[in-house]
């Protein structure tokens, strides 16, 4: 995707023609006229800019890839809406992986989840095992912010409402503590760590990847156990996430799954991948000896006596984020980026060579920003060390806009980020969402992360390119392919 075909250039053209007309017939020239120099840098201009940086807002929507909708698992041995069931086991009846929202999100409304739910072995507890207990999955989301890399939760807040109904029941189950009753705790997974070498082993559920979960119970206090609030009472909660409180967190570790392992939590923190909410422990189902001489679960005593054995009514939760709890600046100042290109009707198009910005010092709780107006075509904007290179593979990092049509197939809006691959080039281009005019995008710096912003939301975070330091001079830039329809108005921090 680093350049656009010829084919898919015929396509596109027909977009720019009126807007090329219109400018040839005003004889207009981005760059100055008759080649005479740059423009003039814009005059001095501020905005003001909400001080929050979200990891993930659950009512935001517009991603891709069904992230930041909600869904669970739950006992059913009917057809799955979803087309993806769990079987019956040893240890649970049949279940049902399930949406419980759109792939809108939530969309600023509750997300309800009805039990009995799926009783997952994961994380069972064995003899010479290392597993807390079996769980349920009651509600949870891919995290858009880990489509493309791990999302960092460290140094964050989760914040919901919350509310059960009056049927809501737990049952009292063995542990790796021991027997206990069966709480609601918010709940996190790492994205998966591959390994090797490996043989991929069904039998084990070996797939030659490693994942951690933890549960945050607290210091024992019921603040922590969500489920703790009377029926149909709405409650705010609200965690703080931080490395540094490891002791507040337990981990999952590995049941019948040798794929769950634990890592240090100051690790795992950094690198979550979806999150949500389980309740554990729970108890596997009864079982019996059928008339093939085999031990299987005993649904019928299990639904004979629910109460005994299975967690039970409904829980819902609205209004979730997780937002880092340092704030940003609220102010940001518009960078003079000069125009790219002359306006031109010649084919082939390409992109322009990048325009840079005065250098600026970026520290740790600084950025950029723009507003993605709807007459851009691509477009992309990034940071570059220094003004030297013609190629946006030899520039920086990037925030690319694609308007859909430019691509094959391309049906949406796409937002691209472009990092670095291992050979040092700036050409490792990934779709990470879609977006829409009116959207504000952006880049901001923390202490070992450069993280890319869609309507202040984490979208993806790499390596800070000021490492070992924490902060670096940087040259904001930008480049368009082929005649510009116009320039964003870009702005730093």
């Amino acid at each position: 995707m680093r350049f656009l075909e010829s084919k898919t250039l015929c396509r596109v053209m027909g977009r720019w023609l009126g807007a090329l007309a219109a400018l040839a017939t005003l004889s207009l020239v981005v760059v100055a006229c008759g080649g005479g120099g740059p423009a003039e840098p814009p005059p001095p201009e501020t905005i003001t800019m909400e001080p929050e940086i979200k990891v993930f807002d659950a009512d935001l929507g517009g991603w891709a890839y069904n992230t930041g909708r909600w869904y669970n698992y739950v006992i059913s041995d009917e057809p799955c809406d979803s087309g993806i069931g769990v079987p019956a086991s040893l240890f649970s009846p049949a279940s049902c992986f399930a949406w419980l929202t759109s792939d809108a999100g939530a969309n600023n409304d509750w997300v309800t989840s009805t039990g009995p739910w799926w009783i997952d072995p994961n994380h069972m507890k064995l003899p010479d095992g290392t597993g807390f207990g079996f769980i349920n999955v009651l509600a949870f989301v891919q995290l858009p912010a880990a489509v493309r890399a791990p999302a960092n939760l460290d140094g964050s807040r989760v914040s919901f409402d919350a509310r059960i109904d009056s049927s809501f029941s737990t049952v009292a189950a063995d542990s790796r503590d021991g027997t206990l009753k069966g709480h609601m705790y918010f709940w996190f997974q790492t994205a998966p760590r591959t390994i090797s070498p490996c043989t991929p082993d069904t039998s084990i559920a070996e797939d030659c990847t490693r994942q951690s979960d933890f549960i945050l119970v607290g210091d024992g206090s019921e603040n922590y156990e969500i489920d703790s609030i009377p029926a149909n009472e709405v409650r705010r909660f609200s965690f703080p996430i931080s490395a540094a409180d490891a002791a507040q967190w337990k981990c999952l570790s590995r049941g019948v799954s040798v794929k769950y392992d634990c890592i240090d939590f100051s690790e795992a923190v950094k690198t979550a991948s979806v999150a949500g909410f389980v309740i554990a422990p729970t108890l596997p189902c009864p079982t019996m000896i059928n008339g093939a001489n085999r031990l299987v679960c005993d649904t019928a005593a299990m639904f004979q006596d629910p109460a005994s054995y299975l967690n039970t009514g409904t829980f819902e939760v609205k209004s979730f984020s997780i937002t880092k709890e340092k704030p940003r600046t609220t102010t940001a100042t518009r960078v003079g980026l000069p125009p790219t290109a002359t306006v031109t009707t010649e084919l082939p198009f390409e992109w322009t060579r990048p325009s840079y910005g005065a250098a600026r010092n970026f520290t740790v709780g600084s950025g950029l920003t723009f507003l993605v107006d709807p007459q851009l075509g691509p477009l992309r904007v990034g940071v570059a060390s220094s003004t030297d290179a013609a190629h946006l593979d030899d520039t920086g990092y990037q925030l690319y806009i694609s308007p859909k049509g430019t691509d094959d197939g391309q049906l949406v809006d796409n937002l691209m980020v472009v990092t670095k691959e291992e050979s040092g080039k700036f050409d490792r281009v990934q779709v990470v969402g879609r977006y829409k005019a009116g959207d504000t995008l952006g880049i901001y710096f923390e202490q070992d992360a450069i993280v890319f912003l869609r309507n202040d939301e984490v979208i993806m975070q790499a390596p800070t390119p000021c490492s070992p330091s924490t902060d670096c001079v940087l040259h904001p830039f930008q480049a368009t392919y082929g005649p510009p329809l116009g320039f964003p108005r870009v702005f730093v921090y």
